[in-house]
């Protein structure tokens, strides 16, 4: 291992294309070193240690990348998660059954909430009509 080089960490799922005696790591072992051949590591790591002649900046890139892609995910499935006016009928009813103490069980409380604002739903439509 040449000091004056640069190492960095590569996850085993990604995995060299050659075979190669290498510094590795498993959380449950520690640091081994490992030999990669016919697609295994012997003995098995989640990590192994690779010389880095990449550039910095690629990696900051990519890393940017990926997080704004995860970013961009999580938003997008936050937007569709949208509350109608049936949930928010449903939360009024939960509220109230909780208040009322009857002892009832969640799933009991939740599907008579529900079942609360789907009246309300038609009640609200009945009015609109007349």
């Amino acid at each position: 291992m040449d000091i004056t080089k640069t190492y960095r960490f590569i996850p085993a799922s990604n995995p060299p294309t050659e075979k190669l005696d290498i510094v590795g790591y498993h959380p449950d072992n520690g640091f081994c070193f490992t030999t990669f051949e016919d697609g295994e590591f012997y003995p098995q790591v989640t990590h192994y240690m690779k010389v880095d002649d990449s550039p910095f900046d690629r990696y900051a890139e990519a890393a940017t990348s990926e997080t704004i892609d995860q970013l961009e995910s999580q938003l997008e499935s936050l937007q569709n998660q949208t509350i109608q006016l049936r949930d928010l009928f449903a939360i009024a009813a939960l509220v109230g059954e909780f208040a009322a103490n009857r002892g009832t069980t969640i799933e009991q409380a939740v599907n008579f909430s529900y079942t609360i604002a789907d009246r309300m739903l038609k009640a609200r439509e009945a009015g609109d009509e007349s």
